[in-house]
C-alpha cells in the first residue's frame, strides 16, 4: 500500500491507485474525491471517502483501513450465531 505521494502531482483527470481499494478520482486541477472498492455480496462497491480539498491522503488512508476493517468483522460470524439451538 501507499503508491501515492502528498507531493506527487497529479495533472491529469483520472483514477489513481494507492494500493489495497483506495483510489483519487481526478476531475480536473485541484478537484476529485477518495473513493474505496469493496467487495460486498459478490459485487464490486465503491464508497466515497471525502473531497480532495478536505481529505488528505493520511486522513483517505486511515478512513479506508477503518472501513476494510468494519466490513471484514460485519461479515463474520461465528457459527453459533447462524444456527439455532433447540
Amino acid at each position: 500500500m501507499g503508491k501515492l505521494t502528498p507531493s506527487k502531482a497529479l495533472a491529469e483527470p483520472g483514477r489513481y491507485s494507492d494500493g489495497d481499494g483506495l483510489f483519487l478520482e481526478l476531475n480536473g486541477k485541484d478537484s476529485g474525491r477518495w473513493l474505496l472498492r469493496v467487495p460486498s455480496g459478490g459485487r464490486r462497491r465503491e464508497i466515497g471517502l471525502g473531497s480532495l480539498r478536505s481529505v488528505s491522503l493520511a486522513d483517505a488512508r486511515e478512513a479506508a483501513f477503518l472501513a476494510r476493517k468494519r466490513i471484514t468483522q460485519e461479515s463474520i460470524r461465528l457459527p453459533s450465531e447462524s444456527r439455532s439451538v433447540s
